[in-house]
């Protein structure tokens, strides 16, 4: 994060592109986290399938909880793609398409 800090006060990386990374650190960390309690071991980083139970597990460990289980699932599938989203096309715009 200190890094990610320099660039945006140096102007190389705008306030908002910043913000818009660091949300996105902190998501994946969160859900890294909540994969390691899912599944016991650190090593595993595949998200299981958005319509399968081990990821409506995972979302209601990371605090996706709603009385509809499959609704807080699906809140957790908007924001991994939001956030993927915002980071493809930061890096798009600042390193070119791959």
């Amino acid at each position: 994060m200190q890094a990610l800090t320099g660039l945006v006060e140096c102007g190389i990386v705008t306030r908002q592109d910043g913000e818009n990374l660091r949300k996105a650190y902190f998501f994946i960390r969160m859900l890294i986290d909540g994969l390691r309690m899912v599944r016991g071991n650190a090593k595993d980083r595949v998200l299981p399938p958005p319509d399968s139970d081990a990821f409506i597990f995972l979302a209601r460990r990371v605090g996706y909880t709603t009385d509809d289980w499959q609704a807080g699932a699906r809140h957790l599938q908007t924001d991994i793609e939001q956030h993927m989203n915002a980071t493809k096309k930061f890096f798009e715009r600042t390193f070119g398409a791959l």
